[in-house]
């Protein structure tokens, strides 16, 4: 992997496709409306509304980007790395949340998000792409075992910072560390740290005070209580919830709809209500 010191040209620049689709325009002007317009439209309606109601916390305002490290949410154009299903809901948090995204890195350059309609173009292998000077990467791969893999080939110091959806809520209290991506609907409450690269899914809750590794992927509706923690490499699974205070370790497994009560010891996978142990995890 390479920094390219060219001027950076605009995602998608000489690689105009037929328009497989008819894009809703105004009734009036006949302007185009995109995905992404609409959400920024959506972002400033509600932005205004907020700044016209007195006495309501700007913690709970969409889009809010100041964190308690005094860093603001990315706006840098980012390379997703993987070209999946997930890298597709990346690619829509991305611009929702106005990060240009300059194209993707599969071994396979048929990959899904190069050949979608509204996808990206294809950029290069894993082990031999440039990243454009001004640009990070994201790792846009829901497999742990395999974002582990690819972060293991790439430099740290080119990640790109967070990226969060408008519709998430974060506290400025909060901390999110570089390449961390907040999907829609989500929640990170006051003093939560959130390690590099984790994944806080759609409608995701965690609550004051939790710590969540490098790497953790927590999936929908997942909902870790006050204080909980969550190791590097470890999947909390859908609608499972870790109790106030309680640890799991590191590169675990919790089954969907699973409630832990107890900690975690590293390598674990735990099901059930309570959850109990029945192997190995990730």
């Amino acid at each position: 992997m390479l920094r390219d010191r060219r001027p950076m040209q605009p995602p998608n620049a000489g690689t105009e496709q037929a328009v497989r689709f008819q894009i809703p325009t105004h009734p009036a002007s006949g302007c185009a409306y995109s995905p992404a317009s609409i959400g920024r439209r959506a972002d400033l309606i509600l932005g205004r509304l907020f700044s016209f109601w007195p006495g309501l916390d700007p913690i709970f305002a969409p889009g809010r980007t100041a964190m308690a490290d005094g860093r603001t949410m990315s706006r840098m154009p980012v390379i997703l790395i993987g070209g999946g299903g997930h890298a597709g809901v990346v690619l829509e948090v991305c611009r929702a949340a106005g990060v240009p995204v300059v194209g993707v890195v599969d071994d396979d350059p048929d990959c899904p998000l190069a050949r979608a309609p509204d996808g990206v173009g294809w950029l290069g292998r894993t082990d031999s792409f440039v990243i454009p000077d001004g640009a990070g990467y994201l790792i846009a791969i829901g497999d742990l075992a395999a974002r582990a893999r690819v972060l293991g080939l790439l430099d740290a110091g080119l990640a790109s910072g967070p990226v969060v959806h408008p519709s998430a809520v974060v506290s400025p209290a909060a901390r999110l560390g570089d390449g961390v991506v907040v999907m829609p609907g989500a929640v990170v409450n006051r003093a939560a740290d959130i390690g590099d690269h984790a994944i806080v899914n759609t409608r995701t809750v965690v609550e004051h005070d939790c710590m969540v590794g490098a790497n953790a992927h927590l999936a929908p509706g997942s909902v870790l209580g006050g204080g909980a923690s969550v190791g590097a490499g470890t999947l909390i699974g859908i609608q499972a919830a870790v109790l106030p205070g309680v640890g799991v370790g590191e590169r675990c497994v919790v089954g969907a709809g699973a409630v832990v009560t107890r900690n975690v010891p590293d390598g674990a996978t735990v099901v059930g209500v309570p959850a109990r142990s029945v192997g190995v995890g990730v």
